[in-house]
């Protein structure tokens, strides 16, 4: 391995251990493990946090409840202009 090739490995451990360690400070090291990275095309990292069974099940019943309402906003509204 070359002297550059090894320093490169050097830097991108480093850096990886830097990030870890940024995640850690963040979330805490037991929320840590429910990080997901995510590099986009630019190369930007970013750090996303997964949710749990019961955020997601919470957010489904606003989106459910959402959809009901206006559901049911929209049978209303053709009722009222179909009796006129």
């Amino acid at each position: 391995m070359t002297e550059i090739a090894a320093r490169t490995e050097a830097e991108r451990t480093q850096a990886a251990k830097a990030r870890q360690y940024a995640i850690d400070t963040a979330y805490g090291p037991v929320m840590a493990k429910h990080i997901h990275q995510v590099t986009t095309p630019e190369g930007a990292l970013l750090n996303l946090r997964v949710a749990s069974a019961s955020e997601r099940a919470c957010a489904f019943l606003v989106d459910f409840a959402l959809m009901i309402a206006l559901m049911l906003a929209t049978v209303l509204g053709i009722s009222v202009m179909a009796s006129s």
